[in-house]
């Protein structure tokens, strides 16, 4: 695994915005790269949530299938590097791509 990282720019965080909307960064905290997660498309989601629903280890690979079909940044050959030292980049950024499109979301809740 490399120890360089490609910075994410305000250059880059903008033209990905322009190409791919909503965006959430994360950093590895070893290694200090920083990666950027899309929102999932609707059909992506409805793929991932379909595949989890048949439970146990077909939960995580959607998670996992959804994570990388979610990062566009760094490039994709970057990100199988990262994931040889990190193997479960592709499931937090999953989580991350679950949060994006609600299903994890925050939220609050009061009796009325």
């Amino acid at each position: 695994m490399s120890e360089t990282t490609t910075p994410l720019t305000p250059e880059t965080i903008d033209a990905l915005k322009r190409k791919h909307g909503r965006l959430t960064a994360f950093r590895l905290e070893r290694g200090g790269q920083e990666l950027a997660v899309r929102a999932p498309t609707p059909d992506e989601l409805e793929r991932a949530m379909d595949k989890a629903s048949d439970g146990g280890r077909k939960k995580t690979e959607s998670q996992i299938e959804l994570g990388e079909s979610c990062i566009v940044f760094p490039e994709a050959v970057e990100v199988r590097k990262l994931a040889d030292g990190w193997p479960g980049l592709y499931f937090s950024a999953g989580g991350i791509a679950f949060e994006m499109a609600g299903v994890t979301d925050g939220y609050g809740v009061k009796k009325l």
